[in-house]
């Protein structure tokens, strides 16, 4: 199971996101769950606007290893842990705005 303060991270890096970019929304949901020990979290991002989809990362909760990654185009299969990878999301927000 994935645990409460990498959890907590993850709903927080959400937070920040959309509070820092809130032309941006985002949806997470149980995309695959066995009921044992793998559980694959899924989250989307989207256009506020027109509720254009942006992004997807599917990620594993209980170790928070990315499976598969796409955001604004981009594909990347693995790429990294799950925190890492929204910093580089609000990141790559940040520096498009400039």
């Amino acid at each position: 199971m994935e645990n409460i303060l990498e959890r907590e991270a993850v709903s927080d890096l959400l937070h920040l996101l959309s509070v820092q970019h809130k032309q941006i929304g985002w949806k997470k949901r149980c995309l695959y769950t066995n009921g044992v020990d793998q559980n694959v979290l899924e989250i989307k991002f989207y256009q506020q606007t027109d509720n254009h989809q942006i992004g997807r990362i599917a990620y594993d909760a209980d170790n928070g290893a990315v499976l598969q990654m796409m955001y604004r185009g981009d594909f990347v299969k693995k790429p990294g842990h799950i925190v890492d990878i929204l910093l580089d999301v609000i990141n790559m927000e940040k520096s498009s705005r400039c």
